[in-house]
């Protein structure tokens, strides 16, 4: 008897698992040129540097399609 694996996930190759991709607003610089001697604070990540990656929503994992 074959047991079926319900869990039919693989890393996100977009974020390489981790849920996370450089920002692209800021271009994982955390900071937005405004002039060139005045910067803001990246609205888009909070000033992180990082987005939550679109495909796997965060989750670092995506669905694996059976054929």
């Amino acid at each position: 008897m074959s047991s079926n694996n319900t869990n039919n996930t693989k890393d996100c190759p977009h974020c390489n698992g981790t849920g996370s991709r450089p920002c692209t607003s800021c271009g994982h610089f955390g900071m937005i040129v405004v002039l060139p001697t005045y910067m803001l604070p990246c609205s888009h990540c909070n000033a992180t540097g990082y987005e939550i990656c679109p495909d796997c929503n965060g989750s670092g994992k995506v669905k694996v399609s059976r054929k």
